[in-house]
């Protein structure tokens, strides 16, 4: 898909690694702030909010005009709201 993504805006490669790199660096960031949202509000509630979240950004990146408003939105709250319901999985 990243192919798909550089012929889309018509960047460099380099770009696009950067959208996938962010998402997945933030995604395994993200561990203490689920774990201490789970811990204060529950595990269901911060899974079901941010997998909405990042329900809403997949749908969201589907239309930007621009790499450069994907990079932030899929990177870090994309990474942020996949990892927080993700890896609070792993705490259920």
């Amino acid at each position: 898909i990243l192919n798909e993504i550089k012929n889309h805006f018509k960047v460099t490669q380099d770009k696009v690694n950067l959208v996938q790199s962010l998402n997945v660096g933030f995604l395994f960031m993200s561990g203490p702030i689920s774990s201490g949202l789970a811990h204060q509000f529950g595990c269901r509630p911060v899974v079901m909010v941010f997998a909405f979240i990042f329900g809403f950004v997949y749908m969201a990146c589907a239309y930007v005009p621009s790499i450069y408003i994907m990079i932030p939105l899929f990177g870090f709250v994309g990474g942020v709201a996949f990892g927080c319901s993700y890896l609070t999985c792993f705490i259920i």
